[in-house]
């Protein structure tokens, strides 16, 4: 949430091999604040699709690691 309410843009990468896989441009106005913004239907509308563009990515992430883990663990 905090790079949607200060950025600009945010590019999404994906976990590996790292590479740009969604873009996003930030078009709320200036100054922004937290309080107000975060009610704003427009913020919650970007964070959800930048969040389901990052979901696949964290779960791939983070079943990588629990397999490397169970590995490492035997």
């Amino acid at each position: 949430m905090e790079a949607t309410y200060l950025a600009d843009g945010i590019h999404v990468m994906s976990s590996r091999p790292g590479r740009v896989i969604f873009r996003s441009k930030i078009d709320l106005p200036r100054p922004r604040d937290i309080s107000e913004v975060q009610l704003n239907p427009h913020f919650i509308e970007l964070h959800a699709e930048i969040w389901r563009h990052m979901k696949s990515e964290v779960l791939k992430a983070y079943k990588r690691n629990t397999a490397i883990g169970a590995v490492h663990e035997s």
